[in-house]
């Protein structure tokens, strides 16, 4: 129930969710407002997906492989998010691409401290076994 494969699941259908939602909110605005909400949304979101499949597969293992992918994903989400928005205040298109890539870095987080809290809750109640 809250493994690799149904994180991903969850999240890949999360994160089109959101980019679709953003593409329709800013449909009516022409084709490079589509483009920086693109660019927006799809690095966050494969970092977000890809990133946090990794973490679910490597937690609760022994070594620093799960802080280590923890870290990664952070670095990762701050220069995609940095360097699109170079790009977007220089094409003076800052608003759907901060609209698109806080949507999808807030859902994509949210989730995935949802799963972990609820992972961890599984984990403790399996770890007490049964009363006596």
């Amino acid at each position: 129930m809250f493994g690799f494969k149904s994180y991903l699941l969850f999240s890949t259908g999360l994160a089109l969710g959101v980019g679709l939602l953003a593409i329709l909110l800013f449909a009516a605005n022409g084709p490079e407002t589509l483009l920086f909400c693109a660019l927006g949304w799809a690095p966050i979101s494969l970092v977000g997906v890809f990133g946090g499949a990794l973490a679910v597969r490597l937690h609760g293992t022994a070594g620093p492989a799960f802080p280590l992918t923890l870290l990664t994903c952070i670095l990762l989400r701050l220069i995609f998010g940095l360097g699109g928005l170079f790009l977007a205040t220089r094409s003076e298109q800052v608003t759907p691409y901060l609209t698109a890539l806080f949507a999808t870095f807030i859902a994509t987080q949210a989730l995935e401290m949802v799963w972990f809290y609820r992972r961890a809750r599984l984990f403790r109640v399996a770890s007490v076994g049964p009363a006596r």
